[in-house]
């Protein structure tokens, strides 16, 4: 597996931040879930112990075995969600 490139993961922001930059946006988060569940489905439980070789941009023996990056996978995730949501409620 390999990550995203920069632009993918740090996307410029829209030109106009409207309804439907906003569209655009769920869109391509939907997407890249669709993408990483579809790569995710392929693993067998043995891959789950397999040890990632690290990244140029990784420090050395980062992220580790894909059970680990996974599991901070969803840690990430789960951060970032509440932060929308707490952005979300601040807004109404």
């Amino acid at each position: 597996m390999i990550g995203p490139s920069a632009t993918e993961n740090w996307p410029p922001l829209p030109a106009v931040a409207d309804e439907a930059a906003w569209q655009q946006a769920k869109q391509q988060l939907q997407q890249a879930h669709d993408h990483f569940l579809g790569v995710l489905i392929t693993l067998q439980d043995e891959d789950l112990e397999r040890v990632m070789l690290p990244a140029p941009d990784y420090p050395s023996g980062t992220p580790g075995t894909y059970y680990v990056l996974l599991h901070g996978l969803v840690q990430h995730t789960l951060y970032h969600t509440g932060q929308v949501a707490l952005l979300s409620k601040a807004t109404e």
